[in-house]
């Protein structure tokens, strides 16, 4: 079953703080994490989710 709430997503929001710091972005990323589990290029298991807000993470750090 396909999560539709950040609360039903195999992390919370202190999981991801804990990777890109806490402030705004941590909504936005479970917004953009709902929409691709949504879109079927996630599984909602912890270390999926976990992996691809690494990933985000590293990719800002590129870009800054």
């Amino acid at each position: 079953q396909l999560p539709f709430y950040p609360s039903q997503l195999a992390i919370g929001g202190k999981d991801i703080a804990d990777i890109v710091g806490a402030g705004p972005q941590v909504r936005h990323l479970q917004a953009v994490l709902l929409e691709r589990l949504q879109a079927g290029q996630l599984e909602n298991q912890r270390e999926s989710l976990m992996s691809a807000v690494r990933q985000w993470f590293m990719r800002q750090q590129k870009e800054r």
